[in-house]
């Protein structure tokens, strides 16, 4: 269960080239959040 939290930062960095559909979804929700998930 811990192990979710760190898969949802890698995406996220990762998510340019793995997945940029989540991203663009964060990004207009909360582009502060998806700052703070790549710093972590």
């Amino acid at each position: 269960m811990v192990n979710g939290s760190s898969s949802i930062a890698t995406a996220t960095a990762s998510g340019e080239s793995n997945g940029p559909d989540t991203v663009p979804l964060v990004t207009p929700t909360e582009p502060s959040k998806d700052v703070s998930l790549i710093d972590l």
